[in-house]
């Protein structure tokens, strides 16, 4: 019996998704180049503090602690100042930089060229194809949780937060490449780029709804109101996207704030109705569902911390565990057991019933004992009416008559009715 068709809708997701996956591979391999490959946040200033030799940066003088107040008269007070920036670079612009070195104030001149494949370094190229892999397998698996079961919200759910979550984004001249595209084609490649906004509303309902629902009411959607803060920052990048590229971004840091808690927020909120979801089931297959789930959810980011912790901490990768991070078997590693977050989940979502083990074993062995005593009936049948048919003795002959009725006796009570 084949699967129902999807709707009409499910395709245009799919497509938006696989074109934002093919303008991240653009981006990444003819887009600007990135101009400084460290940096930090502080005192209002984006604080360069690595620059590789003959990057943009290099070429315009640019210098480890060198404080870069402002692009193109843009100031730079944060990453969302510099996020906002950074989308609308452009191969061959030049851009006027406002720098302070040792408290004097600088002005540079600093131009992208588009990205050499041939300039990068070995850990970027092996982690831009281990990644690229990555996220094309996990785009491949939410699509067959989609369409596998088209009309189950679960699914649906659950196989936009996998394609979402996968994904790899490389913001350096993105919105400047997308407008140069027709506005339909930009606006349906470009939502994924700020999908991440969304998140924890998808992770909120699917945690409420998996493997069944938590809330019969239809009050709970009510809190989904608070993830509507999330439409600001999706309609600021539309706007410094499509509308004014070249305006400043003047608001304060109280909107990142607000945000980052609501995500963790939503996370918590999720995680705990998993959890009164996992107590409230019956069902060891059902239980065993969300065990899956959760522990391809623990692997495939736990393998993560460690960049998380070195990137946090400023490391350089040519330190001793800079170095083990970045050879090509950590990295292969690390994606392989990333992929356990995607594989879990569609393995929790598509299969309704998962195996126990030991019931799969039990079952057997008590049916391959069934089937030997059955061998065991027949062969003993045929002994005692050779038996019969050969003895000598009146007595034997009623002995082993008699004990053939009890075996056939026997086989026939274990006969199916």
């Amino acid at each position: 019996m084949s699967s129902p068709r999807a709707p009409w809708w499910m395709y245009i997701v799919a497509a938006s998704l696989l074109g934002n996956f093919a303008l991240n591979i653009y981006v990444y391999l003819w887009g600007p180049e990135q101009p400084f490959n460290q940096y930090n946040f502080a005192r209002e200033a984006l604080v360069v503090e690595e620059v590789l030799p003959n990057s943009a940066g290099d070429r315009a003088g640019i210098q480890a602690g060198d404080r870069l107040l402002a692009i193109d008269g843009r100031r730079v007070r944060g990453l969302g100042q510099w996020d906002l920036i950074r989308i609308n670079f452009e191969v061959g612009k030049p851009y006027r930089l406002q720098v302070e070195r040792d408290g004097k104030p600088l002005e540079r001149v600093m131009t992208m060229q588009r990205r050499s494949w041939s300039q990068q370094t070995r850990y970027r190229r092996i982690g831009f194809v281990l990644n690229t892999a990555g996220a094309l397998l996990t785009l491949l698996v939410s699509f067959l949780v989609a369409f596998t079961r088209p009309y189950e919200w679960v699914a649906r759910i659950g196989a936009l937060s996998i394609a979402l979550l996968g994904g790899s984004a490389y913001l350096y001249g993105t919105a400047a490449i997308i407008r140069r595209l027709p506005i339909v084609v930009g606006a349906l490649i470009w939502w994924p780029q700020v999908g991440f906004f969304i998140f924890p509303a998808l992770f909120f309902a699917f945690c409420s709804m998996f493997p069944r629902k938590l809330f019969r009411t239809r009050w709970i959607w009510l809190a989904n109101i608070p993830s509507l803060y999330f439409l600001w920052p999706i309609a600021g990048f539309y706007y410094f996207t499509f509308v004014n590229p070249a305006a400043e971004f003047t608001a304060s840091d109280w909107g990142p704030r607000v945000g980052a808690t609501l995500l963790f927020a939503y996370v918590g909120a999720g995680l705990v109705a998993l959890i009164l979801n996992y107590r409230r089931l019956d069902d060891v297959n059902q239980k065993r569902r969300i065990r899956v789930l959760v522990a391809g959810s623990l692997v495939g980011y736990l393998v993560l911390v460690p960049y998380a912790v070195i990137s946090a901490m400023r490391a350089s990768a040519q330190s001793g565990v800079g170095r083990v991070l970045a050879s090509w078997p950590a990295l292969l590693l690390v994606t392989v057991l990333h992929q356990a977050f995607p594989l879990s989940w569609a393995y929790a979502i598509l299969r309704h019933r998962l195996f126990d083990v030991r019931v799969i074993l039990r079952q057997g062995l008590q049916y391959a004992l069934a089937r030997c005593l059955q061998l065991f009936r027949h062969l003993a049948s045929c002994c005692w009416e050779t038996c019969c048919c050969t003895a000598s003795s009146p007595c034997w002959r009623f002995c082993a008559r008699g004990a053939g009725s009890i075996l056939s006796w026997a086989d026939w009570r274990q006969r199916p009715t």
